[in-house]
């Protein structure tokens, strides 16, 4: 049984979604436990790179696209009443969603497009985050699971 850690989304990622594998001693494991021998230092390692880069955040120009993107929904579909300032709001998004990588932004936005169902109600911050916390969760959490048990590793080294 493997559990999966998501990888960066593909442009339909709302029907498909690319998935990394962790190896099932890692889904297993407790951190109660000691590390099991088939854990591989060198592959947690790799692990921990691309969960990193799974994580990394949408810099100030990818945001900057998402939103276009955002604001063309709701100039479109008039959903409630546009900010007069948009590039005040649109600074107030990246302060609240400045933890959110760029393909989590684009699938958040894109679900938020498909499933608004609130018409006349203007979609906050919260609302974006609200799409894809699940997914930003389950890659924060498979990225410290990979950094718990190389802690581990080295502590029982360092206890030989």
């Amino acid at each position: 049984m493997t559990e999966t850690m998501p990888a960066p989304t593909e442009p339909n990622a709302s029907v498909k979604t690319t998935r990394q594998l962790l190896p099932h001693y890692l889904t297993s494991w407790k951190i109660t436990e000691r590390v099991p021998p088939e854990a591989n230092k060198s592959e947690l390692q790799t692990l921990r790179t691309q969960a990193d880069q799974q994580l990394h955040a949408a810099d100030v120009k990818q945001f900057a696209v998402a939103m276009a993107t955002f604001w063309d929904f709701v100039r479109v579909f008039q959903v409630g009443k546009e900010p007069a300032d948009v590039e005040a709001a649109t600074k107030m998004f990246r302060k609240a969603l400045e933890d959110v990588p760029m393909d989590l932004l684009e699938l958040a936005i894109q679900r938020l497009i498909t499933t608004w169902k609130w018409g006349s109600k203007f979609p906050l911050p919260a609302d974006v985050r609200l799409q894809i916390e699940d997914d930003l969760t389950r890659r924060q959490h498979g990225r410290r699971r990979v950094q718990l048990m190389l802690d581990e590793i080295d502590r029982q080294a360092r206890s030989r």
